[in-house]
């Protein structure tokens, strides 16, 4: 990219000088309105006082904080954030390789300091940052992926999941799992595609499929599925030998407490979780059972579960032997606490004079 010119240079520095103020005035603001409380003696302004003083510093730690992430940018970052510059901006990335990766990260994790004028500029570098992190398959930014993947945002969602499998970190497994039953839409763009192949847009939980399946999870994705939509037994007996059992009983019991899930989805979840004796999932069923919303197809389903579950929770159970106190046992003999004074000792043959002398 070229040197900016001068009316660039010039905007550049209007922006930060609006922006400082944005930031500063509040926290000044606040500031002369508590001198002024203190000098009157209005105390009951006290707890308004505090909570504007609490407002404006969060607000000028926020502008520290950007300033601070602002140090040392290449100049590549701030294209990422502009609509006509990105294209170039992820060839400059991908050639530049894994020096990139610190500054792709501190997109992800907090992309304010970027010179965007708007949100969609915002967002549009996050997605961006998170999907060339998958194209150079940067193992050091699974946290922020991960991170990634709790956004309001649902493209941004995509990107993550998208990029987490392209990584192929299978530690990651139990974060993707809940967003199996995610409905929501979202779009993902690839700027190094061809035109034909740049834009893809899907459901949350296909994208959280796809994920899976290359993290070598394709079954349980159809397992989970499987028992979702039909209630396959099949797929329930291998969901309960699954070593992710207790991400799955967690992200069943999300689906039946999440409002909009079909009468159809609730009732296989209610004996889903009955057949594979979730007894952790006993609360949440009493919850949706006693509701008073629930459609009767789908308190019966749970009213079903919960004798099941609670007939295997009255079983007995393996004793636990470490809750035993074992100070009052008694201890092996330890032989150097006892005294060997008074024990006999062994005979010593007499010396060969002294037995001479006798006779």
């Amino acid at each position: 990219m070229d040197k900016p010119t001068r009316q660039e240079r010039r905007r550049q520095r209007q922006r930060r000088i609006r922006a400082l103020l944005v930031y500063l005035l509040p926290l000044l603001f606040a500031l002369s309105f508590a001198i002024d409380a203190l000098l009157k003696k209005t105390y009951w302004t006290a707890p308004f006082v505090v909570a504007a003083t609490v407002q404006a510093l969060a607000a000028f730690a926020h502008y520290l904080r950007v300033l601070k992430e602002r140090r040392d940018l290449p100049d590549w970052v701030n294209d990422l954030a502009d609509a006509t510059e990105i294209g170039s901006a992820w060839e400059r990335v991908k050639a530049s390789g894994q020096t990139a990766v610190p500054y792709l990260r501190r997109i992800v994790r907090f992309p304010y300091f970027l010179d965007a004028e708007t949100e969609f500029e915002v967002r549009l570098a996050q997605q961006s940052a998170a999907l060339l992190l998958g194209r150079l398959k940067a193992k050091e930014a699974v946290p922020e992926l991960l991170s990634a993947l709790r956004s309001l945002d649902p493209d941004l969602r995509a990107a993550a999941l998208w990029a987490l499998g392209e990584i192929g970190e299978t530690q990651i497994v139990p974060a993707l799992i809940p967003l199996l039953s995610d409905g929501q839409r979202a779009t993902v763009r690839w700027m190094d595609e061809p035109p034909e192949r740049q834009k893809k847009s899907q459901q949350i939980c296909d994208w959280a499929a796809e994920a899976l399946t290359k993290l070598g999870e394709g079954e349980l994705v159809r397992a989970f599925w499987g028992v979702l939509e039909r209630g396959d037994k099949e797929a329930l007996k291998f969901l309960r030998s699954h070593p992710r059992r207790k991400a799955i009983v967690e992200e069943l019991t999300r689906v039946l407490e999440r409002e909009g899930t079909g009468v159809t989805r609730a009732c296989n979840v209610a004996w889903a979780l009955g057949e594979m004796g979730a007894i952790e999932a006993l609360p949440k069923l009493r919850k949706v059972a006693r509701a008073w919303f629930t459609l009767e197809r789908v308190r019966e389903a749970c009213k079903r579960a919960i004798a099941k579950l609670e007939m295997l929770s009255r079983l007995p159970r393996p004793a636990d032997l470490t809750a035993f106190a074992t100070s009052n046992l008694p201890k092996p003999a330890d032989l150097t606490e006892l005294s060997t004074e008074t024990l006999p000792r062994p005979a010593t043959a007499p010396k060969e004079g002294e037995a001479n002398g006798s006779e």
